[in-house]
């Protein structure tokens, strides 16, 4: 997956889980399980992704793992509206808006932005515009220099909420409200080029990272040029939205990164 290939994880993950199930070994079983779950988010298929998630679950929960349960049930959350069951979604997030666990900075603001999809698969757009808002604010909040060793201004969740607030705002015509963020988007981008990140962690996707960040500057292009009905500048940024296709993306937060509707906006 670090080489911004997501099929072929996809069996290997698949024959770790077979390995772990002969072993009978529950938390590697629910680990697999949440493993293809995730590499699933990136080829979107909800559904499996809410099947494997669905199964890890139990077993986090049984292990008394808090955090990492409530994670999985924001994923599947996010599973339910990438396959377009908006009700199973909101049933799933109500499930767990009550549960508190203490923030950390890499995880800080990801129920809300969950939510904040939620509300535009319902047609609620200045509330879930308003909610994406709201997470960028807790993350400019946060203090420190890295998340989990690596320097915060490559953090995943760092730079997906502000790609996907980007984007949500660049799709509604509102891009003004978040002023900011193409600037602060263009400058990570331009760092993450110049300078890779030295023995990164497995999870971190650098092409991925840098594809997502692309994604939401040209579709923030794309929505002024639009407005201007300026040609030469529309088939620019069409270029960078397949440009940033060809890097990869972030697909976790639907509706607002799937891939069908990013596509039909430059057609």
């Amino acid at each position: 997956a670090s080489e911004n290939d997501f099929e072929r994880p996809v069996p290997a993950a698949q024959r770790g889980l077979k390995a772990n199930e002969n072993q009978r070994l529950p938390l590697l079983e629910a680990q697999s399980h949440a493993r293809i779950g995730e590499l699933c988010f990136q080829l979107e298929r909800g559904a499996d992704a809410v099947h494997h998630l669905g199964a890890a679950l139990p077993v986090f929960e049984r292990l008394g793992a808090r955090t990492d349960a409530i994670g999985i049930r924001w994923w599947i959350v996010l599973a339910n509206l990438q396959r377009g069951e908006v009700d199973e979604a909101q049933r799933w997030a109500e499930s767990v808006t009550d549960v508190h666990v203490e923030p950390k900075v890499g995880t800080m603001g990801y129920d809300v932005g969950a939510q904040a999809e939620l509300s535009l698969a319902r047609g609620d757009i200045d509330g879930g515009l308003r909610q994406w808002r709201q997470v960028i604010d807790l993350l400019n909040s946060a203090g420190g220099e890295t998340s989990a060793g690596v320097p915060l201004l490559f953090d995943p969740w760092q730079v997906e909420a502000r790609v996907v607030a980007l984007a949500a705002h660049a799709q509604h015509g509102k891009v003004e409200l978040v002023a900011d963020l193409p600037n602060a988007l263009e400058e990570r981008l331009m760092n993450l080029l110049a300078s890779r990140i030295v023995n990164p962690p497995p999870y971190l996707m650098e092409f991925q990272l840098g594809g997502s960040m692309l994604m939401a500057l040209a579709l923030a292009d794309l929505a002024a040029a639009q407005r201007s009905s300026d040609e030469p500048a529309i088939r620019a940024a069409v270029r960078l939205i397949a440009l940033a296709e060809r890097f990869g993306y972030v697909r976790n937060f639907q509706p607002t990164m799937a891939s069908g509707r990013i596509r039909a906006m430059v057609t």
